[in-house]
This record gives C-alpha cells, structure tokens and sequence, in this order.
C-alpha cells in the first residue's frame, strides 16, 4: 500500500485488526436476523468513528429503514456495508479531512439498496470498481454478486456513491 513510515504501516494494521474484531462482534449476535440494517449501520458507524483520526474531521449520517434480513443475508449485508465505509474512510479522506459519510438503506420493490456517499475526494474520472486493485471493492463485488445483487460507484454532485442493490430473500 506505500507506507510512508512504520507508524502509517502499524495504525493500517491496527485499524484492520480493530474493524475484523467489530464485524466479528456484531456478526456473532445470535439475534442477527432481528436486528434492523440501520441498526447493524449505525453499530458499523460507531465503530469507524472511533477509528478517525483526530487530523480528519468526518461526520456520519445513518438513515432509511431498519428492515430485516435472515442471518446469511444480515452477516453478509453487515460484511458488504463495513467494506464500503472503510473504502468511503479510506480512499474517500486521502487528502480530504473535513467532511461527511452518509449511509442510506431502503427497500424498494421487495429490493434492498444500500448507498455509502462521501463528500472526500472525488471519484477519479474513469474510474472502474471491477478494475480497482483495491482488496475492499474486490469483496464488495464478490460479496454483491453472493447476494444476488450489483456493486456500482459514481460521481453525484461532487459526492463519491457506493451503491450495492440486491433482492431480499424470505427467513430462513
């Protein structure tokens, strides 16, 4: 990843360390499949929250519907939201150190749609997810495509959108 120093190498280290143990925590629940997707939004938030460091100044904004999933699509839907606000934190706030991260869930047509926008750094003209080296974007697509749906990024007024969509399946 081109670390400057051992210090940037340990805090990225660090910090993977620290979203795999909240992912794990939150996915290890036993009711899963009864907690609302703003809810597992607004656990993955906090979590990345506390990871900010204090030279960024990014608000975060959770809204839309707290729906339901069964347990495969909730762990995969927490697995798919946690990548696209580390990527949003991470390639979003590069350069950029003041700004906002907003997490919308909907459902719309018996679909699921989650959009994680950023007002960082803008999107590179031509920019392809499917040919981003970025590990991150590879799991999202992966993970997408496992639930039935599609991965897209773009450009919306100056905002940088990471849009998954996927059909809901019934419970389990």
């Amino acid at each position: 990843a081109g670390y400057k120093t051992l210090e940037e190498a340990l805090n990225d280290v660090l910090t993977r360390i620290l979203t795999i143990s909240s992912v794990h925590d939150l996915l290890s629940r036993d009711d899963l499949d009864h907690v609302g997707l703003s809810s597992i939004a607004e656990s993955l938030v906090q979590h990345h929250t506390s990871l900010i460091t204090p030279d960024k100044k990014i608000t975060f904004k959770v809204t839309g519907h707290d729906t339901h999933l069964n347990m495969n699509q909730g762990t995969q839907f927490a697995l798919v939201l946690n990548e696209l606000v580390s990527n949003a934190l991470e390639h979003g706030f590069a350069n950029a150190s003041v700004g906002e991260i907003h997490v919308n869930v909907e459902v719309i047509e018996g679909d699921i749609g989650v959009w994680v926008s950023n007002s960082g750094d803008p999107l590179p003209v031509g920019f392809e997810p499917k040919k981003s080296a970025s590990l991150g974007l590879q799991i999202v697509e992966q993970l997408s495509r496992a639930l039935g749906g599609k991965f897209s990024m773009y450009a919306k007024d100056d905002w940088t959108v990471s849009e998954v969509r996927f059909p809901r399946h019934s419970s389990e």
